[in-house]
């Protein structure tokens, strides 16, 4: 699809204590094959005590302050400066093609699409989690293309979206956490827009994936989950009180299927289809752990209640 208009895109790169990528990423998108002039970009300082600021100001890049340490709230604070058609969204700990900008534009020609998320690959690979992480985890083709219950969603840290629908919907909200781009996608599509998937808007993310960091991550994400289907319980047909039933249920099914995978690797099977089985395996754990900590700790499930469903579990 050729462009047929060029729109003004403004590039928000939200960053807390970047210091070690954001020179790379804002070298990368000094190159970019789109005109200067209909480009802008905007990196908002999430209250870093590191050299973001100094390596920030380098470049030809609008720089803000975001006192308030949340992503959400970093975003918004770029949305409310920017002045283009298109947002896009990119992390500090991103390498983008030069080819990035334009592939994404293509798609906003039709005017039902509301966002776009584009290729997320690896810098490097160093370790299992990673491998992991870029072919379940950090995946736009999977959020988007495959998931379609109850609404696809695009990963926040490669994204684009019109940026007047972000403003009639109110931007991204700060209490979801881990959650907000599945809250701002789910958003826009309740507004009638749809979103794709772009193969070619290609970042290379250079994060290393810890133990730790996965940990915590899908400990996040689980706390976040109850308040995002809360909000959206009309358009999920489960009642709020099956949540924690429902998510043990598929986290039991996955154990089975790891279980089978390490028998089967015993046999002389392929042994990285057991590690990814035994990484869902613990990720579902950890995700089911955190929802129940934000319900314990919101009184919205008791010790009892919670004991109940962990009988019927086992």
């Amino acid at each position: 699809m050729e462009l047929h208009f060029l729109p003004k895109v403004s590039v928000i790169v939200p960053v807390y204590n970047g210091e070690r990528t954001l020179m790379e990423c804002l070298n990368s998108l000094m190159k970019l094959k789109y005109p200067r002039d209909r480009l802008e970009i905007i990196v908002v300082d999430n209250n870093s005590t590191d050299r973001t600021k100094e390596i920030a100001t380098q470049f030809p890049v609008t720089y803000v302050f975001e006192r308030h340490r949340n992503w959400a709230a970093a975003k918004n604070r770029g949305l409310t400066i920017c002045t283009g058609e298109l947002v896009a969204f990119l992390s500090h700990d991103c390498i983008i093609h030069r080819d990035w900008i334009s592939e994404f534009v293509k798609e906003f020609q039709v005017d039902e699409v509301g966002g776009c998320g584009g290729n997320i690959l690896p810098y490097r690979i160093r370790n299992w989690i990673d491998r992991y992480y870029y072919q379940f985890i950090y995946s736009n083709k999977r959020w988007v293309s495959e998931i379609k219950y109850p609404f696809p969603w695009i990963i926040g840290l490669n994204s684009i979206f019109r940026r007047n629908d972000l403003i009639a919907i109110g931007g991204f909200d700060e209490k979801i956490g881990r959650c907000d781009d599945v809250d701002i996608s789910w958003r826009v599509q309740l507004k009638g827009r749809t979103l794709k998937y772009i193969s070619q808007a290609i970042v290379y993310h250079d994060h290393e994936n810890t133990f730790r960091a996965f940990f915590k991550g899908l400990f996040e994400a689980g706390y976040s989950y109850y308040p995002l289907v809360k909000k959206y319980q009309e358009f999920i047909n489960f009642p709020l009180s099956c949540i924690l039933r429902n998510s043990l249920r598929v986290w039991r099914e996955a154990f089975k299927r790891a279980i089978a995978s390490f028998m089967g690797c015993l046999l002389g099977k392929n042994f990285e289809n057991m590690v990814f089985l035994i990484l869902q395996v613990v990720g579902k754990l950890i995700f089911t752990f955190g929802k129940i900590i934000f319900c314990i700790s919101h009184r919205r499930v008791t010790y009892k209640k919670v004991k109940s469903i962990l009988l019927q579990f086992l």
